[in-house]
């Protein structure tokens, strides 16, 4: 009877396995899908995109996936069909702009279908962007981003966002720097989105809202470029001084540590000196996006947006690129003695002249500028910008208020030439004062005299 039982057993295990061979060579294969996401703008992969995959026939169910900080991402287990791929993202949302869904047909046995993704190149986003069908051949850039709080990271509405650069440009009395400022006002969601920018030139970004701002942020658009920078807001009560920390690495193209490199955030009082390891700490700073700038002799300098928390210390790591040193025209300037009557009329001035602005060496040496220009950043009249050549430009305004114009510097009494950059020759640390007169009607009469003398006027004098 046991035998009897034991043989129908068997026999059903043999009858169900054979069905469930028949069943699994039935069944078709699956599938998947792999790929990169790519960012047409920026010209890399697009990292952390949520790429989804749907059924052309059943399009309201899915799967969702995470691409990786490469931008790559794979979906398994797909059957044979049709499917649509597309992906989101938070650049998406921010242009305004959709990508269009890749059709891929997975037939069995197919195995791994390839389907990569990308963001829609500048000449197809600038028309919906800017509004305009002949933004697509423009040459210029287009700057993009949010305005956050930096604390929360929460958007920021109604900010204003400015942004400013020079130009030249040639008339009738020959060459003319011209100052450009563009205004925008962010939306509900704290976005903003520039069109016509400069590719190619240096470029300073700011934006505040009442009691709150970033610093200025060096940027630089490459050709027919799209660049996108967020702009953190701190409080405007430690503009000068915080609780936020930066550590960063300076290095070499060749991966040496660029010692000696001078490391500061523009309009805060610390600086650092790079260390043999390449490593400087800054603290004290004010909170919000703002530009770290570093300078070695025989580097080129470098300006490099960072986001500043109270919270947290940020980390940044910077590579400088040697320049060759060329030896051209050289201009000299006399030292006054120590008893020099231009020094004793410094300080005359300074007890009565009531429209000029005065910094003496007592002050220099409690700012610790780390350039001469940084200095006077803060005086009323002046605006420090970038030249476009990872230098400063001192600018004024003209008699009559007619409108900036690059400042008139005299050094020791002598007139420094227009093309010199003051920070490339002269060191903070040997200035004895410095005299400034916005408005150039209030200069001593023998630096205000001739045609030339229509901008403000900065007088400094050097230490004995």
């Amino acid at each position: 009877m046991r035998a009897r039982r034991d043989a129908v057993v068997a026999a059903s295990l043999a009858v169900a396995a054979l069905a469930a061979r028949d069943a699994g060579a039935q069944q078709p294969a699956l599938g998947a899908v792999y790929g990169v996401v790519y960012d047409s703008l920026g010209h890399g992969p697009l990292a952390r995109a949520y790429v989804q995959i749907v059924r052309a026939d059943d399009l309201d169910g899915g799967r969702t996936v995470a691409a990786d900080a490469a931008g790559a991402f794979r979906i398994d287990s797909l059957g044979p069909g049709r499917y649509l791929v597309g992906f989101f993202h938070p650049l998406l949302d921010l242009l305004r702009v959709e990508a269009t869904p890749r059709v891929v047909d997975l037939g069995a046995g197919d195995g791994a279908v390839r389907v990569d993704l990308g963001v829609p190149d500048l000449a197809r986003v600038r028309p919906v962007v800017c509004g305009s069908p002949q933004a697509s051949t423009d040459s210029s850039g287009l700057l993009a981003g949010r305005v956050r709080d930096a604390v929360d990271g929460a958007p920021v509405p109604n900010a204003t966002v400015v942004l400013t650069w020079s130009e030249v440009s040639v008339g009738a009395r020959g060459l003319r720097t011209e100052h450009r400022r563009v205004p925008i006002t962010t939306g509900r969601g704290g976005s903003f989105v520039l069109c016509g920018v400069p590719s190619g030139e240096e470029l300073v970004a700011s934006a505040a809202v009442p009691g709150r701002a970033s610093g200025e942020v060096a940027l630089e658009l490459p050709p027919r470029g799209f660049v996108v920078r967020d702009l953190l807001l701190g409080d405007t009560a430690s503009a000068a001084r915080g609780t936020a920390r930066l550590t960063g690495t300076v290095r070499d193209s060749d991966g040496r540590p660029v010692r000696g490199a001078r490391a500061f955030v523009w309009g805060a009082a610390a600086s650092a000196t790079v260390d043999a390891n390449g490593a400087f700490t800054l603290g004290g700073l004010p909170a919000g996006t703002r530009t770290l700038e570093l300078r070695a002799i025989g580097f080129a300098a470098r300006r490099v947006a960072v986001d500043l928390s109270t919270d947290r210390t940020g980390s940044v790591d910077v590579r400088m690129e040697r320049t060759a040193v060329a030896l051209g025209p050289v201009t000299v300037f006399g030292t006054p003695s120590r008893q020099s009557p231009l020094l004793t009329e410094f300080l005359d001035r300074q007890r009565h002249n009531a429209f000029g602005r005065f910094l003496t060496a007592a002050d220099l040496d409690r700012a610790k500028p780390t350039v001469l220009s940084a200095a006077l950043r803060d005086v009323p009249g002046l605006q420090i910008t970038p030249d476009g050549h990872l230098g400063n430009m001192i600018l004024g305004r003209g008699k009559l208020g007619s409108g900036t114009c690059q400042a008139l510097l005299f050094l020791d009494g002598m007139p420094v030439p227009p093309g010199d950059r003051i920070d490339d020759f002269v060191d903070p640390q040997q200035v004895a004062g410095i005299e400034v007169y916005a408005d150039p009607a209030y200069a001593p009469p023998q630096y205000a005299s001739g045609r030339l003398t229509s901008c403000s006027i900065v007088l400094i004098w050097s230490r004995h």
